[in-house]
């Protein structure tokens, strides 16, 4: 942007303005997260007796396979994210929704609202629904939190990404 009011095109500016627009990654699989969490008590176990036995072989054949498990439960865990990018339903096409929606029934009103903020996967209302529902509480407010964060929040930047200034009044003098 330009200090020059002369210079500014606002009218560009405008025309180039997008939706507020988020993403969250939820977890098919959470429940893997218990197996981990075992895993990682028998290995610190492990490295324990590995050290009282000096190293033996058997200690190490022992500790590499339970560390080789954790590699591939940690991975399994991973490729189960899903991350869905939402966008904000602005006021026109909620009122699109509130004319297609079967009058009084809020699921499917919450179905087609979810649906259009949904931009990545893409989803019908009927999935939406599906994938909400399905999805545990915390995960879920993970979502909601994401979807409230874009009609409250300004959008911002953490500070910890921002480049870094230099020169007068930055501090890097």
């Amino acid at each position: 942007m330009t200090d020059s009011p002369e210079e500014f095109d606002l009218d560009g500016w405008v025309k180039g303005i997008k939706r507020p627009e988020r993403s969250v990654t939820i977890y098919q699989r959470p429940d893997i997260i218990a197996e981990l969490d075992e895993l990682e008590r028998q290995i610190k176990t492990a490295r324990r007796v590995a050290q009282d036995d000096e190293g033996s072989l058997g200690s190490k054949r022992s500790l590499r396979a339970l560390e080789g498990e954790y590699q591939r439960m940690a991975q399994e865990f991973s490729n189960s994210a899903l991350t869905i990018r939402l966008r904000l339903v602005d006021a026109d096409e909620k009122k699109r929704i509130v004319a297609k929606s079967k009058n009084g029934d809020m699921a499917d009103f919450a179905g087609r609202m979810w649906s259009a903020a949904m931009i990545s996967p893409k989803v019908t209302p009927k999935q939406a629904l599906a994938l909400l529902s399905s999805i545990d509480e915390v995960q879920l407010a993970a979502v909601q939190e994401k979807f409230d964060a874009m009609h409250a929040d300004m959008p911002s930047v953490s500070a910890d990404f921002l480049p870094k200034s230099s020169g007068r009044g930055s501090g890097t003098e």
